[in-house]
């Protein structure tokens, strides 16, 4: 990784002389990790908790009411992802972490997944070993293939086949709880990431200035937005009707492409609400403030108006009006993510200077 102030330079690119006072900022970091990040990790730890307690009982059982009770925490489980989707640094992307928990597209760990299960190699299993496998075998993008998919081995009727399958759901939602531990160690009182993110100094391996981590925090939000307006729903939506493709939808399967990108943007309008004293403390930052909110309302008032099965109104009879719905949500994300990259970066005297989705 490189250094966010020599990324910086650069790309002749400086921080501005209007920086908010050291304590606000230093104020504002600590929140973003206390009130956003480990208040997230924490939720998340308590639903990946749930569903591998789930899936214990389901591979033990195997009746239909429990792996219902699998999808729906499953489902929980995705959603509390959400607010945290968008964090690509240290912690996260050490032992690529956030990969590992949601690796999204998955077309490949889906080939591979077909190839690994019929191999039915146990000690591939053990917690040991399992982290070293493809990030595209592991996270809940893979849940979702196996609970979802028609072709899924987990309802084999070969039975060896079936139970190993089941071994490998066990050990990729465990897989799942330890990642969440150890981000929790590294963002709590004492932890290594959280250490190095709220003490810039020039001896800072990372971080020689305050700005920097701002700059680091901010962009996640800046690349929520842009994950949502690119990712999400440009590429499958397309510029024209006639190329419109639905199973390039988030989760499709599991009917969560809606409740996916709401939690994505409410979350992360949450974040972005941490920085807002920062931003008003600037010239013209009350302005700024109210655009960003506003806009921030505007995106999610579109995106609550969307049908709940987004898939699959994006294949029935009213698929050219829904196209139509979708293009000016990506309209309206468009304009939330530029004035998040120009004005509020110019409130808080820091540059994007690449694009925030790299961030190396």
């Amino acid at each position: 990784m490189k250094l966010l102030g020599k990324i910086c330079i650069g790309f002749g690119l400086l921080f501005s002389a209007a920086q908010a006072d050291e304590a606000l900022t230093r104020q504002v970091h600590q929140q973003f990790i206390d009130d956003y990040i480990v208040v997230h990790l924490q939720s998340f730890k308590a639903e990946a908790q749930a569903l591998d307690t789930a899936v214990t009982d389901a591979c033990a059982k195997d009746d239909a009411p429990q792996w219902q009770t699998v999808k729906t925490n499953f489902a929980s489980a995705v959603t509390a992802w959400m607010p945290l989707q968008s964090m690509r640094f240290d912690a996260f992307e050490k032992n690529s972490r956030d990969l590992r928990t949601y690796f999204w597209p998955n077309s490949r760990g889906e080939k591979q997944a077909g190839k690994f299960l019929h191999k039915m190699n146990m000690s591939k299993l053990e917690p040991s070993y399992f982290h070293n496998l493809s990030v595209a075998l592991q996270g809940l993008p893979i849940i979702e293939w196996l609970l979802y998919h028609k072709d899924s081995t987990l309802f084999a009727d070969d039975q060896k086949l079936k139970t190993y399958t089941c071994n490998y759901l066990a050990a990729v939602t465990l897989n799942l709880t330890v990642i969440t531990d150890e981000l929790l160690a590294e963002f709590g009182n004492g932890g290594a990431a959280r250490t190095i993110l709220l003490t810039p100094s020039d001896g800072n391996a990372l971080y020689g200035a305050l700005p920097e981590v701002t700059l680091q925090f901010y962009k996640a939000v800046h690349a929520m937005v842009e994950m949502v307006h690119g990712q999400k729903l440009s590429r499958p939506i397309a510029n024209e009707l006639q190329y419109l493709k639905p199973k390039r939808l988030e989760m499709w399967r599991a009917g969560l492409t809606k409740v996916n990108m709401t939690a994505n943007i409410a979350s992360i309008f949450d974040a972005y609400k941490i920085f807002s004293p920062m931003i008003v403390a600037a010239e013209q930052g009350a302005e700024i403030d109210v655009a960003i909110q506003q806009q921030f309302a505007d995106t999610l008032q579109l995106m609550n108006a969307m049908p709940d099965d987004f898939y699959n109104a994006l294949n029935g009879d009213d698929r050219p009006a829904m196209w139509q719905q979708s293009r000016a949500l990506i309209d309206q994300l468009a304009v939330l993510k530029n004035t998040l990259a120009i004005k509020g970066t110019e409130a808080l005297g820091i540059p994007l200077g690449f694009n925030a989705l790299d961030g190396d």
